[in-house]
C-alpha cells in the first residue's frame, strides 16, 4: 500500500514537472519538435522496459489502437499543452488541467457505454466551479495569459480525457505498459 502511494506521489511530481519544463521550453522550440524529442526518449525507455520484461509489442497488429491512442494522448495532448504554455503560466495550466476528470466523465458514457452515477456528476460540477474560481482569481492576479493559450490547454484536457477512456477500452486487449509504449511510438511519429 505504501509503495502505491509513493508511486502516485512520484507520478504527480513528474506530471507537474511537465508543465514547468514545458513553460520554460515552449517559447524556445516549436511545440511539435519539443513533443517529438520528449516522446522519442520516452518510447526508447518504454520499449526497453518491455524488452526487460520479455514482452513483445504488437506494433503492427494493433496499429489502429496505438495510432488512435498516440494521436489523442501523445500528439494532441502534449502538442496542445506546449502551444498553450507559450502564453499561460505553468500553475494556470495545471489548474485548467484539473478539468481532465470531467472530460473523462463526459466521454465515458459515449465511448464505453457506462452509466455515470449522480454522485460523480455532482463532483464534476463542484470541480468545474472550483477550476473556474481558480482561473478567474489567476486572471485578476496576472494579465499575461491569453484566451488562445487557455483554449489550447482546455483542448489538451479533452484529448487526454478521450485518451484515458479509449485506453480503458483497449486495455482489455493488452497490458498498460504495452498500450503506453505503442501509443508513444505512433504519437512520436505523428509529432515528427
Amino acid at each position: 500500500m505504501k509503495r502505491g502511494i509513493l508511486l502516485l506521489v512520484l507520478a504527480t511530481i513528474l506530471w507537474g514537472g511537465n508543465y514547468i519544463c514545458g513553460r520554460f521550453l515552449a517559447p524556445a522550440l516549436p511545440a511539435t519538435l519539443l513533443n517529438t524529442v520528449r516522446w522519442a526518449i520516452s518510447t526508447v525507455i518504454l520499449f526497453g522496459l518491455l524488452s526487460l520484461n520479455k514482452k513483445n509489442i504488437p506494433i503492427f497488429t494493433k496499429w489502429k489502437e496505438f495510432l488512435i491512442l498516440g494521436f489523442f494522448g501523445v500528439f494532441a495532448f502534449s502538442t496542445l499543452n506546449y502551444l498553450g504554455l507559450r502564453s499561460v503560466s505553468a500553475s494556470q495550466a495545471g489548474m485548467i488541467s484539473a478539468g481532465i476528470p470531467i472530460a473523462i466523465l463526459a466521454f465515458t458514457p459515449i465511448v464505453l457505454k457506462e452509466n455515470i452515477k449522480l454522485k460523480a456528476w455532482i463532483g464534476a460540477v463542484v470541480s468545474i466551479l472550483g477550476v473556474i474560481l481558480l482561473v478567474q482569481g489567476k486572471h485578476t492576479a496576472s494579465s499575461q495569459s491569453s484566451l488562445l493559450g487557455e483554449i489550447e490547454i482546455l483542448l489538451s484536457c479533452l484529448a487526454w480525457g478521450l485518451y484515458t477512456v479509449l485506453g480503458k477500452r483497449y486495455g482489455k486487449q493488452m497490458d498498460p505498459l504495452t498500450l503506453t509504449a505503442g501509443a508513444s511510438f505512433y504519437g512520436t511519429l505523428l509529432s515528427a
